[in-house]
Order: structure tokens, then sequence, then C-alpha cells
């Protein structure tokens, strides 16, 4: 069952600020986003079904894109087969290999031992990969095969409908000789866009220069963050543009900020 990190539950804080748009004031409501409960969220039948082809879509995805740009990234640099000679070595030469490693959070090498070798942050229990994080903020998806033996883990990398990308190896390369924890990586921050324009289908959003999906219903009343219907984006947190079109002379252009462990909803409105 793949493993995930910072899911989705609403705790009861909620903070507003004042954002223009189209020459009017636009509040914008933050909510906290718990990191417990998206995994039972995410793993239920009703979340396959719905979630993925809809909101939770776009922040699963934008882990697997940061991921297949570093690994693409990985491929181009004449360093990496040098790097993983290095951790090659480096095992071979230590005098024992630790057969457990402390629960916490890891700096981790994650390789192939051919052409991929990229750092990561892993949080351990049980002596068993549970979160794999990438960026120090983005969730990777992934399946952990077995538990941790001789400082190396294997884990196979997922796409978000299961489909596997990689196996690779996971080297506690920064615990050989001792532990060594890390500091727990930032929460993304998550925007979920929605409308109550009948021509809702018309709309292209374009978030950081990203084209997102069309919307695929509009709103009476104001969703939840990923509620279906809406269209989410996870992102670190920071400010980032938004450009919207719909059909004639209706545009949206502002900019978002996006908070630390929270999401708030945007209204591309009448």
């Amino acid at each position: 069952m793949t493993t995930n990190l910072f899911a989705f539950s609403f705790l009861l804080f909620t903070m507003t600020f004042g954002s223009i748009c189209q020459g009017q004031i636009k509040h914008i409501t933050y909510r906290a986003v718990d990191s417990t409960a998206f995994q039972s969220i995410h793993q239920s039948s009703e979340s396959k079904s719905t979630y993925y082809r809809s909101a939770l879509n776009y922040a699963l995805r934008e882990s697997k894109r940061i991921y297949i740009q570093e690994r693409n990234r990985s491929r181009t640099l004449t360093q990496t087969a040098h790097k993983i000679k290095i951790i090659q070595q480096t095992y071979e030469k230590a005098a024992s290999l630790p057969d457990s490693i402390e629960n916490g959070w890891h700096n981790v090498v994650l390789t192939d031992n051919i052409e991929i070798c990229n750092d990561v942050k892993v949080y351990v229990q049980d002596n068993k990969i549970k979160n794999m994080v990438i960026e120090n903020y983005l969730p990777l998806n992934f399946l952990p095969i077995g538990k941790i033996n001789e400082g190396k883990a294997t884990v196979t990398i997922t796409d978000t409908d299961g489909s596997q990308l990689d196996i690779l190896e996971a080297c506690f390369i920064y615990d050989l000789d001792e532990t060594n924890l890390t500091s727990p990586p930032n929460q993304p921050g998550f925007v979920c866009f929605w409308t109550d324009w009948k021509k809702f289908d018309s709309i292209k959003i374009q978030f950081d220069g990203y084209k997102l999906d069309y919307f695929t219903q509009k709103f009476d009343t104001q969703p939840s963050c990923f509620q279906k219907g809406t269209v989410c984006i996870m992102k670190k947190p920071g400010t980032y543009p938004l450009k919207a079109l719909g059909r004639g002379s209706i545009d949206w252009i502002d900019q978002i900020e996006i908070k630390s462990g929270m999401c708030t909803t945007y209204l591309l409105g009448k």
C-alpha cells in the first residue's frame, strides 16, 4: 500500500487577508492542513476513483514531476557516476553496516547504482521507511520492499495510479558510523481553484507558469479544499503568479501566497 506524507484534514483554524483581483478586494481563507489523515483518505477506493481524476491529481502529480525532473537531470550530470562510485566504495570500506536505523528523519541517497542519484529525506519507523520527501517538501509515492538491512533499503517509486516508475536503493550513507538524525522537511501548501461561472469549462488556469486542468463543474457555494470539481496544486511555500482566462474579456490576474501546511480555496468568480 502506497505510503504518503502530508495528508489532508482540516483543523478549526483560519486566517484571512485581502487580495486585489479585477480591481476588487478578494478575501482568501487559509485552513491548516493536518499531516496524519491523508493516508487513509488517499488509499480508500473512493479517493482512487474520484480524487485522482480531479483535485488530488495535481497535488500528487507535482511530486512526480519534480522526481522525474530530478531523475532526468541526474542522467545528464557527469558527476553522477562519480558520486555513485563514492557511495559504493564507502559501503565496501565500512568496518560494519547497521542492520537497523533509529526512528526519525534521515538524509539518504536514492540511487539505481547506474545513473540515478538523488538526495532525499526519509522517515524511519520500526526499521522501515514510512515517508519519503524530495526537495525538502514534496512527498514521493513509493512502496517499501522489506526492511532496512546493512544500511540500505529497497523502494519502488510509483506513479499516482500505482504504476511503477523505478526500483531504487535508499542508502543511509550518513548513518553508517553513527545515528545521524536530521530536521523534518518543510510542509508544502495547497491552493484549490473553484468557480461559480456558468461557462466554467472555458476557463484556462495558469499558475506559476503551469497550465492546470479545466473545471468540470461550477459551485453555488464555496467548496472545501480538495473537493471534487476543484482544481488543486501543491507548491513550496511562497508567492506565485496566477493568470486565468475566460471567454471574451474575462480574466483574473493575481499573486497568491502559499503557506506551509495550509490550503486555500480561490474563487475565479463572475
